[in-house]
């Protein structure tokens, strides 16, 4: 670990994670890419296979109206969304931009929800908060880096990360780059 000018004490950089700087602008990248969204590729080409096999190949042809026809429609559409998703799992990166008036993220090279642009002079405080999502047979920790502005709104930077270390990595960057001292808040995970 490493103690900046700030105060702040730096994580070792955690995988997936590049930083530039260029002309003063300051660019944070982070690879969506992990293993999981391989086998969930493998499991979504499988579902879409089945679907496309009733659909056009084996449906059952007949007169009249049957509302079970329509269901493999809407389980094929939500396999074509989640096809998509893994796609972006496994291409698409987060390029966090600190210029010297903004911070903006941006997701490429497939679209996705999350683009923003907040002015720099607006941010207070970043805070790193855990997620935690239950299901019928398991708990899943994810965690989100938040900005707190100057009029005490919050804003949510970077959703859903399963890697702690990113999200406090990405904080202690920014809030060096944008001389805060970090201050607790009482959502955040322990550091």
């Amino acid at each position: 670990m490493n103690q900046a000018s700030g105060g702040h004490i730096f994580l070792h950089r955690p995988r997936g994670i590049q930083i530039k700087e260029i002309d003063g602008v300051l660019h944070i990248t982070r690879k969506w890419f992990s293993l999981m969204f391989i086998f969930l590729l493998i499991f979504t080409v499988l579902w879409n296979s089945i679907f496309i096999y009733y659909i056009f190949i084996d449906s059952p042809r007949g007169t009249g109206e049957n509302p079970t026809k329509i269901m493999p429609f809407f389980q094929f559409a939500l396999g074509l969304a989640l096809l998509y998703y893994n796609i972006t799992g496994l291409l698409n990166k987060t390029t966090i931009t600190l210029s010297s008036t903004s911070l903006s993220v941006k997701h490429s090279p497939l679209p996705w929800p999350g683009k923003m642009k907040i002015a720099r002079s607006e941010i207070e405080q970043l805070f790193v908060e855990k997620n935690i999502r239950k299901t019928k047979s398991s708990v899943i920790i994810l965690f989100d880096l938040n900005i707190i502005t100057k009029t005490d709104s919050r804003i949510r930077l970077l959703k859903n990360l399963s890697d702690k270390d990113q999200a406090l990595y990405i904080e202690n960057i920014l809030e060096d780059k944008l001389n805060i001292k970090d201050r607790v808040v009482p959502e955040e995970v322990d550091k």
